[in-house]
């Protein structure tokens, strides 16, 4: 058995992504750090010490670099991107620190986290990507013809990871069908600050949503690909049904691509496929632990291991079908709210839904030796089913 050469590990962000780092630190017997604004779920467990701070400034990496032990080197590693830009931004005042970065170097960031940027990369590097257009100021003459000659129905989406409260209405990506409906939703880009992505949309046809988690270091790779089963893609939204399901040609573009960036890191890539002609498409990749990160623990595949000591990785652990990840709270929302719910505009029927609910074996929020967080989202539930404020 090899020594790991780490012994504290600073978590950055409290979401449920943070969370399942957490309990994957634990199991490798670290000392997890959360450092997370107050009031976020991981911040309830009883996995690791809490370190609040109200804003990701400089004030949050002087505690930190308070926390750091000066008789050892302590990992870190972001779970959002509002954090890797805190990681980009501060990166060489945690190296003088002492601390050792579980991320990839900022230009491979910058070209993940900003999608324009990320497209521009894929195409360059002859990856597959739906075709994107360059849309002309709103003031401009040529605007309304530009907007007039767009292959509609498009994909809307902001350029750029968005942190700010007057961009909190946007929504992640959004299909557009007509030249006015995209100037009414350009307009609220514009006023909220925020640089649009407009490219193709692939919704007319028929799609298979592909996540692949990979992590790379060095010229080493690990990988496995689940397939998002919930929400349909025109939802356009983040996963809450998960379900292993190899795939060997989106397995080795993911992989491909990694190379090509000279990634560092744990990341998600998200590949979509036209089940019709089998045609891949690259859609982005999350540089950083994923939401269903969970599902990458229960499948054998431990990936901070293989970043903290990838002598210690057991390649044979690795399972590649059998389980099932679900955010039970997101869910249930989905499938039965008045607003988006797929039981309630029948596009899934309830016995296929409890079919589902029956091969969950990775949960979001469950874990037996860390309960209160799964407590926190059961009063959250009630409260979003009797409609009470607590």
């Amino acid at each position: 058995m090899h020594t790991n050469p780490f012994h504290t590990i600073f978590i950055l962000g409290g979401s449920l992504t943070g969370l399942a780092v957490i309990r994957n630190a634990y199991a490798l017997k670290l000392h997890p750090i959360l450092v997370c604004t107050p009031g976020e779920i991981a911040s309830s467990t009883r996995l690791a010490s809490v370190v609040p701070v109200e804003q990701m400034d400089k004030s949050a990496l002087q505690k930190i670099i308070g926390q750091s032990s000066s008789t050892e080197r302590p990992a870190l590693i972001a779970t959002s991107d509002e954090w890797i830009q805190f990681i980009m931004h501060y990166r060489n005042e945690l190296e003088q620190a002492n601390i050792q970065i579980l991320q990839s170097e900022n230009h491979a960031l910058n070209i993940c986290l900003d999608k324009s940027s990320f497209n521009k990369w894929a195409m360059g590097k002859k990856l597959p990507v739906p075709p994107f257009f360059s849309i002309p100021h709103h003031e401009a003459d040529e605007y309304q013809a530009a907007l007039n000659k767009l292959p509609y129905p498009v994909m809307l989406r902001p350029a750029t990871s968005q942190h700010s409260n007057n961009s909190a209405d946007l929504p992640k990506a959004r299909a557009i069908a007509n030249a006015s409906d995209l100037d009414e939703a350009l307009q609220l880009f514009q006023r909220a600050g925020v640089a649009p992505l407009v490219t193709q949309s692939l919704l007319p046809y028929p799609l298979l949503q592909h996540s692949v988690g990979i992590v790379r270091a060095g010229d080493k790779t690990r990988s496995f690909v689940a397939q998002k089963i919930r929400p349909p893609a025109d939802y356009a939204a983040v996963g809450t049904y998960m379900s292993l399901s190899p795939n060997k040609a989106v397995e080795e573009l993911a992989q491909l691509t990694i190379k090509k960036l000279d990634y560092f890191g744990i990341a998600e890539v998200e590949i979509l496929e036209r089940s019709d002609t089998g045609e891949l498409f690259l859609i982005e990749i999350n540089a950083r632990p994923w939401l269903q990160y969970t599902l990458a623990l229960k499948s054998g595949h431990d990936f901070l291991l293989f970043l903290l000591n990838s002598a210690d990785y057991q390649p044979d652990q690795e399972k590649k079908i059998g389980y099932n990840w679900i955010d039970f709270n997101s869910d249930f929302y989905l499938a039965f709210s008045n607003h988006i719910g797929l039981i309630r505009k029948r596009r899934l029927g309830l016995a296929k839904y409890i079919g589902s609910l029956i091969k969950v074996n990775a949960y979001a929020r469950l874990a037996l030796n860390d309960m209160t967080p799964f407590k926190k989202s059961i009063h959250e539930l009630y409260q979003l089913l009797t409609k009470r404020k607590g």
